[in-house]
C-alpha cells in the first residue's frame, strides 16, 4: 500500500513498514508460525483485550443515545468471528503495523510518513509502544 503523500496529497511511492491483517484468531488461523512463533499469541491476546474493550465501548456510546446497550453491540456480531463454528460476516480487522527508523538518506523533502487520512469502521483503537514517542 501507499500512503505517503506530499504536501499537495499527491500520492508518493515511497513507504517503509510492515504490516499485517488479521481478521481470523482461530486455530485454523494462518500465520508465519516458522518464521515469526510469538505472532499468533501476541496478536491473538492483543486481539481478545481489543475485543472486550471494543465491546464495552459499543455499549457505552449505546447508552449515551439513550439505546439500550446491546444496541450497536447488535450492529457488530461477529467481530473477528471469521473460522469459527460461530462464523458472522463482519469486516472488523486487527492491523498492526511497524515503521521502522529510516535513514536520512532516505527521507523526501516534504514527504509525511502516513499521512492524513481517514480510519474505516466504527471505532479504530490506536496502541502505541515506547519506541513511538
Amino acid at each position: 500500500e501507499i500512503f505517503d503523500q506530499d504536501e499537495n496529497n499527491e500520492i508518493e511511492s515511497h513507504e517503509v513498514r510492515e504490516t499485517y491483517d488479521m481478521k481470523n484468531i482461530s486455530k485454523e488461523a494462518i500465520f508465519p508460525d516458522n518464521q515469526c512463533p510469538s505472532l499468533r499469541p501476541d496478536l491473538t491476546q492483543l486481539t481478545e483485550a481489543s475485543l472486550k474493550l471494543t465491546r464495552s465501548l459499543l455499549r457505552s456510546l449505546s447508552q449515551a443515545m439513550e439505546q439500550d446497550p446491546e444496541f450497536l453491540e447488535q450492529i457488530h456480531l461477529g467481530m473477528f468471528s471469521q473460522g469459527s463454528e460461530t462464523e458472522v460476516p463482519n469486516a472488523t480487522t486487527l492491523r498492526s503495523l511497524h515503521y521502522p527508523p529510516i535513514s536520512d538518506e532516505m527521507l523526501k523533502p516534504g514527504i509525511i510518513r502516513c499521512g492524513e487520512h481517514s480510519d474505516y469502521g466504527t471505532i479504530t483503537l490506536l496502541y502505541q509502544d515506547s519506541m513511538g514517542e
